[in-house]
């Protein structure tokens, strides 16, 4: 798959998990809120590692490589998106109450979109 229908495809993805994140509230079921916060930050961090920083795909194949490639890449996106990660694991296999997380991975999650977002635009600019 080249570049760009790369992109697309996360992109769509990314918009599709977010539609889905904004379906129901954490409230009711913060497991799912927060681990769809997770794979909305997955898609667009991918977007972010093949665009900005033309990462092949597979060297973000796995959720280690990704974090591995984004701390080399961006070490602050990096943490962000490892302790999100640990997150929707915890929330996901460790059956606990997440209800009081849900606020801590709302803001992991806006502040990975943003930075990769204005990593994009910076790209996107320069390029133009």
């Amino acid at each position: 798959m080249d570049v760009k229908a790369s992109i697309d495809k996360h992109k769509q993805q990314f918009a599709h998990n977010k539609e889905f994140l904004n379906s129901f509230r954490a409230k009711d079921y913060p497991d799912w809120k927060i681990t769809c916060y997770f794979y909305c930050a997955l898609h667009k961090a991918h977007i972010y590692m093949v665009y900005v920083h033309s990462v092949e795909e597979s060297k973000i194949n796995s959720h280690q490589n990704m974090i591995e490639e984004l701390k080399r890449k961006n070490k602050p996106i990096g943490c962000k998106y490892a302790q999100l990660k640990y997150l929707s694991i915890m929330s996901r296999y460790d059956c606990l109450d997440m209800s009081l997380r849900t606020s801590e991975a709302m803001n992991l999650y806006n502040d990975i979109v943003t930075m990769c977002d204005n990593g994009i635009k910076a790209k996107a600019s320069a390029t133009t």
